[in-house]
């Protein structure tokens, strides 16, 4: 997912988001779902843009394939850690590695965007709670194990704590979505949840924000511009 806003004159807003987007979405051309070209996101950003907001990282790491295998894990195998177990499976943590294989993707991201808006103001903005930010999860309403619930919560923060590194080393700032967040994860009932689980009941795909997230993130943005 990348945001543009082109904050000029007028204040003109451009959104040139898309769905299931990496970091090489917005850095090169491509063909979109029904096979037609589409255009690098970052050649939305001009030397007028005077506010870029990116979010990304999630697709890089896998986030549909993870979730899909750490879901069908856990219905078998609810009391164990199926999912960590397949992804530290020989020893090295294959999650934690693609996390670190990304931050010079996204900071390629930041550097691209600043090098087309040199003026701008550019906030790489992070994910929200996901899991519960404490306890084990509530299978089988969202089938994570038990047991594998803080070990997804441990990956979230990573990919977080990451994305805040990158967007520091690289002249950008970072919006914290995560913490105001805190409470809002999928086990929630529908009208206090922000993401929704593997059967939406608010408008939304499966693990991803409602519109009640969708609001929650852009106040927490706001916040950030306002700090």
């Amino acid at each position: 997912m990348f945001l543009g806003y082109a904050c000029a004159a007028g204040r003109a807003l451009l959104d040139v988001r898309c769905g299931g987007a990496t970091t090489g979405d917005i850095l090169n051309a491509g063909k979109g779902t029904l096979g037609l070209p589409v255009p690098a996101q970052v050649s939305a950003v001009t030397a007028a843009t005077a506010l870029v907001t990116i979010g990304i990282g999630g697709n890089d790491i896998g986030f549909s394939g993870i979730v899909s295998a750490c879901a069908q894990d856990g219905l078998g195998n609810p009391f164990g850690t199926p999912c960590r177990d397949r992804y530290t499976a020989g020893g090295t943590d294959q999650l934690q590695a693609r996390i670190t294989a990304t931050a010079p993707k996204v900071a390629a991201v930041v550097q691209a965007v600043r090098a087309a808006a040199p003026n701008a103001r550019i906030v790489v903005v992070g994910y929200p709670v996901i899991v519960p930010d404490s306890g084990y999860g509530c299978w089988p309403v969202v089938p994570f194990a038990y047991g594998d619930v803080p070990y997804l919560r441990t990956v979230a923060k990573s990919l977080n704590g990451m994305l805040a590194r990158t967007a520091t080393a690289n002249g950008a700032e970072y919006a914290d979505v995560y913490t105001p967040s805190i409470g809002h994860d999928v086990c929630r009932s529908r009208s206090v949840r922000w993401v929704e689980g593997v059967v939406p009941e608010n408008t939304a795909a499966p693990f991803h924000p409602n519109a009640a997230g969708e609001q929650g993130m852009a106040t927490a943005v706001t916040a950030r511009l306002a700090a």
